[in-house]
């Protein structure tokens, strides 16, 4: 029988959420509406590529990108993040 998760040490915890698959994109953690985790399948690539059509290809800003991952459900602090890898990563072929 498996350990309930309140009678896990700090270290089976960790190891628990870190092993989970169950956390489907942009599904909110509690039911107020916020998204609190974005989920594990593919969201940083989903962040860039959001990045890459908008800032690239139509020309829009920070504001857009992150409104448009906020409305596909990924979490805030993730879409910021990926956005500023993103564009660090693309720099010199937006100063062109």
């Amino acid at each position: 029988m498996a350990k309930s998760y309140t009678s896990m040490n700090r270290v089976e915890r960790i190891t628990y959420t870190l092993t989970r698959t169950d956390f489907p994109v942009g599904a909110p953690a509690k039911e107020d509406g916020i998204v609190h985790r974005s989920g594990r399948s593919g969201v940083v690539n989903k962040v860039h590529a959001i990045c890459q059509k908008y800032i690239m290809e139509q020309g829009k800003s920070r504001k857009d990108v992150l409104a448009r991952c906020a409305k596909l459900g990924i979490a805030e602090h993730t879409a910021r993040t990926q956005y500023d890898r993103w564009m660090a990563a693309h720099k010199k072929s937006l100063a062109k």
